[in-house]
C-alpha cells in the first residue's frame, strides 16, 4: 500500500507525506470555501443579484459541508479511507470545475453544493487519520498544524480570490483547487491506509459531552470564527464599495492576516505544548478585540497601513488561538472518543463559519437598509452598519474569551 517505502523513504517521511496529502485536502476545502468571500461583490454585480441572495453561494456550501460531516465520519469506520478520502478529493475537483463555467446564480450555488460534498469527506477524515499514524506530543503537533493549516485556508482564500478576480474575472477563483484535488485524489488513493477501521457500526460516546475542556473548547471554537468572519466576509465590501480598490488590490489588502497566521500558529502550539492551552488561548480573542476596534474607526479616508495593521493584528489573534485550541480539545479525550470527537470539532468550525457569515450578513444588511430609509447618504449608511456588525464581532471575541478562560487549564 506504501509503494513509497520500497523506494527509500523511512517510516517518519511516511507518516509526514501522509499527513500532507491530509492536510492539503483540508486547506483546499476551507480556502474554496472562502476565496467567494471577496468574489461576492463582483459575481453580484455580474449576475445582478442581490447581497442576501448572494450570500447563499457560502452559506449554501457552509451548510452542506456540515450537514454531511457525521455521515461521511462514520462511513470513515467501515470504508477503505484510502478510497473514501479519493472519492472525497474527485467530487470537489467536479464541483470546482463546474462552478468555473456556471451561468448564473442558481447554477452556481447547485455546483457549490457538488463541492461541498467532497469537501466534508475530506474534512471528517482528516483528524482520525492524523490521529492514527501519529502518537503523544507529536498527535498533538500535527492536530495543530492541521487546525492551523485550516484556518490559514479559510483567510487565504479572499487574498487568492482577488488576484484571481484581478486578472481573469470571478469563474476563476475556483480553478486554483482543481488540479490540487485531482493530484490529492492520486496520492491518497496509494497513500492513505486501505484498512477499515471498524465492521460494525460503533456507539456513539455522549460521555465526551461531560468533559468542560471538550464543551467548552468547541463553543470557544465556534465564537472565534464567528468573530474572525464578522470581519472578513464585509471587508472586502468595505475596500471596493467605499474604498474603490480593485478585486486585486483587495486581496492583497487582506493577505497580511494569512501572513501573521502563518508564523503565529505553530509558535503558539510550540508555546501550549510547554505552558498549556489557557493563557494562550486567552490572549488570542484579546488580540482579535484590538484589531476588530481598529475596524470600527475605518471610514473613507483611513490609510492603506492602518487597513494592512489591523489585518495583521487579526491573523495574529487567530494563529494564537486556533492551533492550541484544537490540540487541548482532541487531548481532553480519551483515544475510544478520538473519532467522535474529531468529528465534533470539525463541526464546531464550520458552525462558526455559517453562524459568522449569517450574522454578518443579516445584520449589516438591516443596518444599512435602517439608515438608508433613516436618510443617510449611502456611504455613510454603509460605514455606519459596518463599524456597528464589526461591535458585533468583538462581543462574540469578548465570548470567546470567557469560554477560553473556564475551558483550559494550565499545564
Amino acid at each position: 500500500m506504501l509503494w513509497w517505502y520500497n523506494k527509500g523513504m523511512s517510516t517518519r517521511e511516511i507518516k509526514w507525506t501522509i499527513f500532507a496529502v491530509t492536510v492539503i485536502g483540508n486547506f483546499i476545502a476551507m480556502l474554496d470555501s472562502t476565496t467567494v468571500n471577496l468574489a461576492l461583490y463582483p459575481i453580484s454585480q455580474g449576475l445582478n443579484v442581490a447581497i442576501t441572495e448572494v450570500q447563499w453561494i457560502v452559506i449554501a456550501y457552509m451548510a452542506v459541508v456540515t450537514v454531511l460531516l457525521p455521515v461521511f465520519g462514520k462511513l470513515g469506520d467501515v470504508m477503505p479511507k484510502n478510497k473514501l478520502y479519493m472519492y472525497g478529493y474527485l467530487i470537489f475537483a467536479a464541483g470546482a470545475f463546474l462552478n468555473t463555467i456556471s451561468p448564473n446564480l442558481a447554477y452556481l450555488i447547485a455546483f457549490r453544493c457538488i463541492e461541498a460534498v467532497g469537501a466534508s469527506i475530506m474534512i471528517s477524515n482528516s483528524a482520525a487519520i492524523i490521529a492514527t499514524i501519529f502518537k503523544d506530543k507529536k498527535r498533538g503537533k500535527a492536530l495543530g498544524i492541521n487546525g492551523g493549516a485550516i484556518a490559514l485556508g479559510g483567510m487565504l482564500g479572499p487574498s487568492l480570490g482577488g488576484v484571481m478576480i484581478g486578472f481573469f474575472g470571478w469563474h476563476a477563483i475556483f480553478f486554483p483547487c482543481i488540479p490540487i484535488a485531482l493530484a490529492g485524489a492520486f496520492f491518497a488513493y496509494k497513500l492513505l491506509p486501505s484498512y477499515v477501521s471498524s465492521s460494525k457500526e460503533t456507539r456513539v460516546r455522549f460521555e465526551v459531552f461531560k468533559v468542560p475542556a471538550f464543551v467548552l473548547g468547541n463553543l470557544a471554537i465556534i465564537t472565534s470564527y464567528m468573530a474572525m468572519f464578522t470581519n472578513g466576509i464585509l471587508i472586502p465590501f468595505y475596500l471596493q464599495e467605499i474604498m474603490g480598490f480593485s478585486a486585486l488590490l483587495t486581496g492583497l489588502l487582506i493577505l497580511p492576516f494569512s501572513i501573521t497566521l502563518t508564523f503565529t500558529a505553530p509558535l503558539s502550539g510550540n508555546f501550549a505544548g510547554k505552558h498549556g492551552s489557557r493563557l494562550i488561548t486567552m490572549i488570542g480573542p484579546l488580540i482579535m478585540i484590538i484589531a476588530l476596534s481598529m475596524i470600527v474607526t475605518f471610514d473613507a479616508e483611513t490609510p492603506v497601513y492602518m487597513i494592512l495593521i489591523a489585518s495583521a493584528i487579526m491573523g495574529i489573534g487567530n494563529g494564537l488561538f486556533q492551533s492550541p485550541s484544537n490540540t487541548a480539545i482532541i487531548a481532553s479525550v480519551t483515544k475510544k472518543e478520538l473519532g467522535f470527537a474529531s468529528g465534533i470539532l470539525a463541526l464546531s468550525r464550520n458552525m462558526g463559519n455559517i453562524l459568522g457569515v449569517a450574522a454578518t450578513i443579516s445584520i449589516f444588511h438591516h443596518l444599512r437598509s435602517y439608515f438608508l430609509a433613516d436618510g443617510m447618504v449611502y456611504n455613510d449608511a454603509f460605514l455606519r452598519a459596518y463599524h456597528l456588525t464589526a461591535g458585533v464581532g468583538i462581543g462574540f471575541a469578548v465570548i470567546c474569551f470567557l469560554l477560553s478562560n473556564f475551558a483550559y487549564k494550565d499545564k
